[in-house]
C-alpha cells in the first residue's frame, strides 16, 4: 500500500505533464501512485500520455472523459474512487512539484485535517527559458531569474516557492489559507465523508475548490497551511479557458456555488454517490 495517491487534473498540455511526472519520479521511493484525471484531452494526447506513463516506475492510471467543457469534478471523483491510498494529494497538470513536495504532504496529512499549499505563478512559455533539466529543482536553479521576472510582473508569489525545514516552521504562526485544487491533501475517508466533489460545478472554474472547502469545514474538518513546504511552480496552461456553449439571457448558467452554499450542506447528492444522505457528524463518526 503506497503512502499517497497523487491525483493530477490534466487537459492536453503533454509537455507540462511530462515535467510534472519527471519531478514526481525524482521523489519516488515506492511511496505513491499517480492517477491522471483527464478532462477531455484529444485522442492523440491520450495515446501520448498512456505511452509516456510506461516509462515511469511508479504505478499509474489514466482516467479520461470526453471534452464537453470544464467538467473536472466528474473525472476527479472517478480518480478518488480508484485511489488505493488513504492519503490523497491533489495537483494540477500545469503545476510542477518541487523537491520534498510529496513527503511534505504525507507528513502533514492526518485524519480530520486538510493540508493546503500554494505555488509560484509564472507564464506558460517560461519553461522554454528556464533550466528545467531537473523539474523538481526548477525554483532552486532559476531563483534569480524568477525574482527578476517578479519585478517585471511576469511571475508572482515568489515567496511561496521557498521551502524551509520542518523544524523551523513550528516557530512560525500559521496562515489562514483556503483550499486550492492544485495543491492540497486530505485523507480519503474525510473526502468521502462529504461525498467527494460536487459534480454540478462544471461551468465555473475555481468554484469547485471553494465548495469542497466549505463542505469539509461544515463536516468539522480543519485546514492546516503548508507555508514554506510542499512548494510548486505554476506555468499557467489556461486549463479552464475552453469553449463553452454561448450564454444567452434565456439560457444562462446557474451559479452552482451560490446554490450549494445556500443549501448549507456538508454531504452533496451530486458527488461520488448519486443519492442524498444526512450530513455527517465528524466527531460522532470517529
Amino acid at each position: 500500500m503506497p503512502d499517497a495517491s497523487i491525483i493530477i487534473a490534466f487537459y492536453n498540455d503533454i509537455k507540462l505533464l511530462r515535467l510534472v511526472l519527471v519531478a514526481l519520479k525524482n521523489q519516488y521511493r515506492g511511496q505513491f501512485e499517480v492517477l491522471i484525471a483527464d478532462d477531455g484531452s484529444t485522442p492523440e494526447v491520450v495515446a501520448q500520455v498512456d505511452e509516456m506513463l510506461k516509462a515511469f516506475s511508479f504505478p499509474s492510471k489514466h482516467f479520461w472523459q470526453a471534452d464537453e467543457g470544464f467538467r473536472k469534478t466528474i473525472v476527479m471523483n472517478r480518480a478518488v474512487k480508484s485511489a488505493v491510498s488513504e492519503t490523497l494529494i491533489f495537483i494540477d497538470g500545469d503545476c510542477v512539484p518541487q523537491v520534498h513536495f510529496v513527503d511534505d504532504h504525507v507528513r502533514a496529512s492526518k485524519l480530520g485535517f486538510c493540508a493546503v499549499g500554494r505555488r509560484i505563478d509564472c507564464f506558460r512559455d517560461a519553461i522554454d527559458h528556464l533550466d528545467c533539466s531537473q523539474p523538481d529543482l526548477i525554483v532552486f536553479r532559476n531563483i534569480f531569474r524568477l525574482i527578476f521576472w517578479s519585478l517585471t510582473f511576469r511571475a508572482r508569489n515568489i515567496e511561496k516557492g521557498f521551502r524551509l525545514p520542518y523544524r523551523f516552521l513550528k516557530k512560525l504562526p500559521s496562515q489562514k489559507w483556503g483550499v486550492v485544487g492544485c495543491n492540497f491533501s486530505i485523507q480519503k475517508s474525510d473526502l468521502l465523508l462529504v461525498n467527494g466533489f460536487d459534480e454540478r460545478h462544471s461551468t465555473q472554474w475555481g468554484a469547485e475548490d471553494s465548495d469542497v472547502q466549505r463542505r469539509l469545514q461544515k463536516a468539522g474538518l480543519k485546514l492546516s497551511d503548508l507555508r514554506y513546504q510542499a512548494t510548486m511552480i505554476h506555468f499557467d496552461a489556461s486549463y479552464h479557458k475552453r469553449h463553452l456553449p454561448t450564454v444567452t439571457p434565456e439560457k444562462s448558467f446557474p451559479s452552482f456555488y451560490d446554490q450549494a452554499a445556500a443549501e448549507n450542506r456538508a454531504w452533496t447528492p451530486f458527488g461520488i454517490i448519486k443519492e442524498d444522505r444526512p450530513d455527517p457528524l465528524l466527531d460522532e463518526e470517529r
